[in-house]
């Protein structure tokens, strides 16, 4: 292992490769650095650390009527006991609609989850993978700062956030046991606040047998895959998509109707358990990257033959993957990399079942990896296959 001679200064961002050749990041923040190491990231401390954020007025809210054991049985929960509720890998998403007189010159909120969130603003998408890991260190949990006001209008907006929770623990992310968000925008007399007014809808399939989310018809999200899965380090799971199960409409749209959507559970305002305290996040959003062509996209066949389909990256990377297809409904497309391939303690990988025609698809969880290898049944009509680079 070569290691530089010493940590860099507060001001520097230092790189360097082991002999397997993975990259290595040290990326100065706010009194701690931290170390990127793969696909993995740990956040190192200095002795001074960042103090608690106050002045909160939102609430953290969840969707109602989770199974109850959700909130109330936190420190007995373990796994391993209650495998058939599969309690981990939800997606969960929220909307708020709201008015607004005139658009402020700032319009910052703070958000924080349990585990990462999507931002949307009138259907546009303004965070991708946002919110920092729960470090199995640190006694609350990370909250980002975000200014919302080069997306709102005047009169009617809507915010729509998907969030994704993880529901164990990791090597870089400490469970909190309840999946919520977080909202809080207090500016020029305008509040934007989670509370029992927003709207929550469960975006996955639930298999508690008690859950009333049992077979609602948005369950786009599986909470499982088939073998194999991600290693015990990890705490993301594999993804599992079914198009035929998804939103009718952009659900983050301003105009998308949401009546039927029952209104949020409201779980206390910080610092109330499990997220405790909460610290602004010391490091930068990272920002959105365009989709990209693979390398090799000319390569790319234009109808599936059945075998693996490798599409080459320009380098070591960490992407989501991109896919548009023609097929017909009840197709499953596997999604991986060339180092899962090889060892699927690696990374995480993504199954993707089609509906009927012209569809697209992002896979959220992040992947790294040399390559990108599509796996689909022969006749699938390929119009497109892309990269997103995901920075750390």
């Amino acid at each position: 292992m070569h290691c530089p001679r010493s940590w860099p200064r507060k001001a520097e961002r230092s790189s360097f490769r082991l002999r397997n050749a993975t990259l290595v990041t040290i990326i100065p923040m706010k009194n701690a650095w931290c170390l990127c190491v793969g696909v993995f990231a740990v956040t190192l401390f200095a002795e001074e650390t960042n103090k608690p954020t106050v002045g909160w007025k939102a609430e953290w809210i969840t969707v109602e009527k989770l199974p109850e054991y959700r909130l109330n049985k936190l420190p007995e929960y373990r796994l391993n006991e209650l495998p058939e509720y599969r309690l981990n890998n939800l997606w969960l998403t929220f909307r708020k609609n709201f008015e607004l007189e005139t658009v402020p010159d700032k319009a910052v909120c703070r958000i924080a989850c349990d585990s990462k969130y999507w931002l949307y603003v009138n259907g546009k998408r303004i965070v991708f993978n946002g919110q920092l890991h729960r470090k199995p260190m640190l006694e609350g949990t990370y909250h980002d700062v975000v200014d919302l006001s080069n997306h709102l209008k005047p009169g009617r907006n809507v915010v729509s956030v998907l969030v994704w929770f993880f529901g164990k623990d990791g090597l870089a992310h400490k469970n909190s046991g309840v999946p919520g968000l977080l909202f809080d925008m207090q500016v020029d007399g305008v509040e934007l606040l989670s509370d029992a007014t927003w709207r929550a809808m469960p975006y996955c399939r639930f298999d508690a047998t008690d859950s009333v989310w049992k077979n609602h018809p948005y369950s786009a999200y599986e909470p499982i895959t088939a073998n194999p899965q991600p290693g015990n380090h990890l705490a993301e799971s594999n993804i599992r998509y079914d198009a035929r199960y998804e939103f009718k409409g952009d659900w983050t749209a301003l105009g998308f109707d949401d009546s039927d959507w029952p209104v949020a559970q409201t779980l206390g305002k910080p610092p109330v358990a499990p997220w405790k305290e909460l610290y602004e996040r010391p490091m930068p959003l990272g920002r959105e990257h365009a989709a990209t062509d693979y390398v090799d996209k000319s390569e790319i066949p234009a109808v599936s033959d059945g075998r693996p389909i490798v599409c080459k990256l320009p380098r070591k990377m960490i992407i989501t993957p991109l896919l548009k297809v023609d097929a017909p409904e009840g197709y499953t497309v596997d999604v991986r990399t060339d180092l899962y391939e090889n060892n699927g303690d690696d990374g995480v990988r993504s199954e993707y079942v089609t509906k009927s025609g012209v569809q697209e698809y992002e896979s959220l969880g992040p992947m790294s990896g040399n390559a990108v290898i599509y796996t689909m049944p022969a006749g699938v009509k390929i119009l497109s296959l892309q990269y997103r680079e995901i920075e750390k």
